[in-house]
């Protein structure tokens, strides 16, 4: 499970969960699909920046 737990800033957002059909086409990359609570299809995308590219940053799901 994949939960937002806080207010996103535009300015400073690198990791987003979105529905499918919202992925940006450049300067994102996937990292992986599933389903909300209604069955709609969600990503979860990073922005494509070195640092996230290079495995620094890590991401913690459970469920």
């Amino acid at each position: 499970m994949v939960q937002l737990g806080h207010e996103i800033n535009p300015e400073q957002t690198t990791v987003d969960l979105v529905l499918d059909d919202a992925v940006p086409d450049t300067c994102w990359e996937e990292v992986f699909r599933g389903q909300d609570e209604t069955g709609r299809i969600v990503s979860l995308i990073h922005q494509d920046t070195p640092v996230l590219r290079s495995g620094t940053i890590r991401l913690t799901t459970s469920g």
